[in-house]
């Protein structure tokens, strides 16, 4: 029997979607390795740190909707592959920047094109293969998202071992180049006919929204929570984002129609994946330091770390399907979230010492468990909305990702220089009360071990509201996903009738 031509195709192009989204996704983590070497090279404080982690995490966040209404309105081949250059190009202004201002800006520029690229890379796979295999393919899609977000540290720590803190941004231009021959060569394009008009005004509310909030968040230990700046940073923020919905109910073609999070398993997974990342992108903001700056483990050494729960994510990820089959969302959900809890609490443990049993451990555990969780509550997002709007699907799973992640580098960033400041009890001298990578680059024996013990307290803090975070969403999880959902398949894979065909089904109202 002749090979299905088009079933092989499918798989090409599903590589090429993995491939611009594994490129995309690892300089969301890949900067972290290197934090304590811009300390060094460029003098960066702690909340420039935290700006040059989230610039990038904040613009790709706001820019997802109105990028994936781009891609449903003008082709989502071609935003696609637009995103790309875009991305090529602030890649470039990385590995040549002089100061932290202008490694912010790269990364502004950086994260309008893994905008464009990302929501592409979930509605084109979604248009591309049928519903029986959507399910896998999305594993594989989420599988990828996972290794590419555990494999930034390790491909930036051996980059950081040979070369200067640049290089982790010069090694993108080969990929993008590749990216975009097979881009070219293999994607189909696909519009949405009905797609709604462009929304500057929701665009720029978004923005602002979050560009301030993220503000008031991470300047807040070194100004004060009652600072007229952070009042105001967190009080327009608030304001910006009330006007955004606002603006999106009134539209009668809004960017993001905000009514879909009223169906629930688009509220549930929404939740799911902003907490998921949330912890995993701003406790990776503390690990990587702590593995380095407490530990002394070497850039190479610190990202190899990561490699368990990249194993792990990529391996249960496309068998969470199957899981799901059998034991139904609810069982693999609670499953997935409650194992990522414990490992936080593990986590939170950690002294001064080097157990290394204990972190591959608690690191392949985590990896499972967060591979489990991620693909059922993606497939839930993308079924439960039409397939002509999976363009604004692909934007709610990605923007609740980046969303999550950007406010987790905030949230618990701020929570670290916190602890730290609140800790420290030395000499404020030569940055020493900023960070613990400065003190330690005052060899000063008196100060090392004040700033070492500070560093592990705001370390421990970071972890338990990591572990809190996850076992709030675990219990709601619990509450409202029906016990029996996802059994969809009989031992045939023939679909089992239900009374409600609604992917809603599955998922019980708040």
């Amino acid at each position: 029997m002749a090979p299905d031509h088009h079933y092989s195709r499918r798989w090409w192009i599903l590589g090429v979607l993995c491939l611009s989204l594994v490129i995309i996704i690892i300089d969301e983590t890949a900067l972290n390795v290197a934090l304590p070497a811009l300390v060094r090279e460029l003098d960066a404080t702690s909340s420039e740190l935290q700006w040059a982690v989230d610039s990038y995490i904040l613009v790709y966040a706001a820019l997802l909707f109105p990028a994936g209404n781009l891609g449903d309105r003008f082709g989502r081949r071609a935003v696609l592959l637009a995103g790309l250059v875009v991305f090529g190009i602030g890649s470039v202004g990385a590995v040549v920047s002089a100061s932290p201002g202008q490694l912010v800006a790269s990364r502004v520029v950086m994260g309008v094109g893994g905008a464009m690229v990302m929501p592409g890379t979930l509605s084109i796979l979604a248009q591309v293969f049928p519903p029986r295999e959507r399910a896998f393919a999305i594993g594989v899609w989420s599988g990828v998202s996972g290794v590419g977000i555990l494999l930034g540290p390790i491909v930036a720590g051996w980059l950081l071992e040979h070369y200067w803190w640049g290089s982790i941004f010069l090694i993108n231009i080969p990929i993008v180049i590749v990216t975009l021959v097979l881009g070219r060569a293999l994607l189909p394009e696909s519009r949405d006919p009905a797609a709604a008009p462009l929304d500057p005004a929701g665009s720029a509310l978004a923005v602002v929204g979050l560009a301030a909030l993220l503000y008031g968040v991470i300047e807040w230990p070194v100004y004060g929570i009652r600072n007229p700046r952070i009042v105001a940073g967190l009080v327009v923020g608030a304001a910006a984002l009330v006007a955004f919905v606002v603006v999106e109910l009134r539209s009668e073609a809004p960017m993001f129609d905000v009514r879909v999070l009223r169906r629930p398993p688009v509220a549930m997974s929404t939740w799911v994946i902003t907490a998921v990342f949330l912890t995993l992108v701003g406790s990776g903001f503390a690990l990587t330091q702590y593995l380095q700056l407490v530990q002394g483990r070497s850039p190479i050494v610190t990202g190899l770390l990561f490699g368990p729960t990249t194993i792990a994510w990529s391996a249960v990820a496309p068998a969470s399907p199957a899981l799901v089959r059998r034991f139904g969302h609810r069982n693999v959900l609670v499953t997935g979230l409650t194992v990522t809890a414990a490992g936080y609490v593990a986590l939170a443990t950690l002294g001064t010492g080097r157990d290394l049993a204990l972190l591959v451990t608690v690191f392949a555990f985590q990896g499972a468990g967060m591979g489990m969780a991620t693909t059922p509550v993606t497939d839930l997002v993308m079924g439960g909305l039409p397939p002509e709007r999976s363009g604004i699907a692909s934007a709610i799973n990605d923007t609740a990702r980046q969303v999550g992640g950007a406010f987790g580098v905030a949230i618990l960033g701020s929570v670290l220089a916190a602890g730290y400041r609140g800790a420290y009890t030395g000499p404020a001298v030569g940055g020493a009360g900023d960070n613990l990578a400065s003190a330690l680059g005052l060899g000063d024996p008196g100060i090392v071990p004040m700033a070492m013990d500070a560093f592990v307290r705001g370390f421990g803090w970071v972890m338990a509201i990591s572990a809190a975070i996850i076992a709030v969403v675990t219990v709601y999880v619990a509450l409202v996903v029906d016990r029996g959902a996802g059994r969809e398949a009989r031992e045939d894979g023939a679909p089992i009738p239900t009374e409600e065909p609604d992917p809603a089904a599955g998922v019980s109202a708040p």
